[in-house]
């Protein structure tokens, strides 16, 4: 006689099988509906401008495939019961200019991204209000001490610039930062508490630790690259305090470059990394930055620039062409095949006496990136196409989506930009899940 008992035990594995296939395979799944959790489409399609079906990655070698190959196993790792010591953690490391560093536009993107594959953390900060600058709203770096700076876009810097754009000093003996995370909209589950810091710092920079808040003196400085110390955390926080002293072991070079704040769970890191007036060539040319940039280990990095470059009146488009040509190689060589993405700007603004004028540079920024795609091996999502193509600024103007400057934009501005790569990046990724399922 058979056992009733294994009756109902078999019973119970073949359903939970079962639906662990189901779940499994759901990546393959081409319902449009899937990945557009927190998007609100409503808000894209008021803009009658935007031109919302052709919203594509532009990819002509395929190379965005391995980033979503990486997506879709991220999505059999969260639907799946079983459970690791390792979470399976997807980065992205996007790179611009003012646009970025604003922190709107990232936002956007990461908490999109975060909504329908998980929240591994805020990913990358850097020290921008104590290197005397704007910063992002989502975070909050304070020391007691002074700071003297250096950027990737002054002409000569007195320090080396690291994975943030910039670099900060101190003259002091001892070193305090207290890192915040500020979660100001909760409506959508996302925060950023986090119990992992990885800090980016100068080789010879003092070891930073964190003690008082919860009685442990912990780091762990890494022997292999002397440039970043992980300190793990005995529990979630918001906010912790870490320390060091000057000249202890013979590191006496107090200059520090950013943190990385994660969570220990499945998902999305989405690190931002951007500086005021950056162009291509101020990234390419700080070694240390484009080396620091394989220690976040991305799965995709995302180039937004132009917009500096197409604000003069003699733009060069062979010139334009190289430098981006100098960071993509840079980032090659650390990053090997790890697909980029170039993203055109949205069409601006040029002031011309005591005028405003449409900046036809954009769209020479706009066909030069795609040439530089279709020759280097490289995709890009064209926000100028997307964002109405030529003469769309004035409806931008018109819809109250431009700053005062013409140049940068309203929060909603950078929102709906956020909003519309998101889109592109999920439009093209279930066009490879289709065609995947259907081979």
């Amino acid at each position: 006689m058979i056992n009733k008992d294994w009756v109902k035990i078999a019973a119970v594995f073949c359903f939970l099988f079962f639906c662990h296939a189901a779940i499994s395979c759901s990546p393959k799944n081409s319902d449009t509906t899937l990945f557009i959790s927190g998007l609100d489409t409503s808000r894209l399609q008021k803009y009658a401008f935007f031109q919302l079906d052709s919203n594509r990655i532009v990819d002509p070698d395929s190379i965005m495939t391995v980033f979503y190959d990486k997506l879709t196993e991220l999505q059999k790792r969260n639907a799946s019961v079983s459970d690791t010591l390792l979470p399976d953690v997807v980065s992205v490391l996007h790179i611009g200019d003012s646009h970025i560093q604003a922190g709107v536009f990232p936002a956007t993107v990461r908490r999109l991204f975060q909504l329908n594959f998980g929240n591994a953390g805020r990913g990358f900060i850097a020290p921008l209000k104590l290197a005397k600058t704007n910063e992002p709203n989502d975070y909050k770096i304070t020391s007691p001490q002074e700071w003297n700076n250096s950027k990737c876009v002054q002409r000569t810097v007195e320090y080396p610039v690291g994975l943030g754009g910039i670099a900060i000093a101190t003259d002091s003996k001892e070193v305090v930062f207290t890192i915040q995370t500020l979660q100001k909209d909760t409506t959508d589950s996302i925060e950023y508490s986090f119990n992992s810091v990885t800090a980016f710092h100068h080789d010879k920079a003092p070891w930073l630790r964190e003690g008082e808040e919860f009685g442990i003196d912990s780091y762990c400085p890494d022997t292999a690259r002397a440039y970043l110390t992980r300190i793990p955390l005995m529990q979630h926080t918001d906010s912790v305090s870490l320390y060091a002293a000057v000249g202890e072991d013979g590191y006496d070079v107090p200059v520090f470059y950013g943190f990385s704040l994660e969570n220990g769970k499945n998902g999305i890191l989405y690190h931002s990394v951007g500086v005021n007036s950056a162009c291509y060539t101020h990234y390419a040319g700080q070694p240390e930055m484009i080396r620091e940039t394989a220690d976040l280990e991305p799965a995709l990095i995302i180039l937004s620039m132009g917009t500096n470059e197409a604000s003069t009146s003699r733009f060069n488009g062979e010139m334009f062409y190289n430098e981006m040509k100098m960071l993509v190689d840079g980032l090659r060589r650390v990053n090997p095949g790890v697909p980029l993405l170039l993203t055109v700007p949205a069409e601006n603004y040029r002031r011309v006496s005591r005028s405003y004028v449409q900046n036809g540079n954009i769209g020479k920024v706009r066909n030069t990136i795609a040439r530089f795609a279709a020759e280097n091996g490289v995709a890009y999502w064209d926000l100028f196409q997307v964002g109405g193509g030529k003469g769309a600024a004035g409806k931008w103007y018109a819809n109250r989506l431009f700053s005062r400057d013409r140049i940068h934009f309203t929060a909603e501005g950078y929102e709906l930009q956020g909003m519309l790569l998101y889109d592109a990046l999920m439009n093209s990724y279930r066009d490879y899940l289709r065609g995947d399922a259907e081979h």
